[in-house]
């Protein structure tokens, strides 16, 4: 397959591109900007919107949720793994 490694994994690069594209995160404003090349760190970004704030003006912690749920697991998988 192209873009994996020989544990299965997708590279690091693949995996960004194709979490920057799913609808979820599209929908959600929420984009990952770098993939450490051993899995061990991942920068996320969302910006702020009017639509996106609760009642006091802070980020609602659904859409933090959000953009932190998915990389754990990932970490952690990989980390494991090696």
């Amino acid at each position: 397959m192209a873009g994996t490694t020989l544990t299965g994994m997708a590279s690091p690069g693949w995996l960004r591109l194709r979490a920057n594209l799913w609808p979820p995160f599209i929908g959600a404003g929420i984009r990952v900007e770098h993939i450490g090349s051993d899995f061990r760190s991942i920068t996320v970004a969302m910006r702020q919107r009017w639509y996106r704030r609760g009642l006091l003006g802070a980020v609602c912690g659904g859409s933090l949720y959000a953009m932190t749920d998915p990389f754990f697991a990932l970490m952690v998988r990989k980390s494991l793994a090696s």
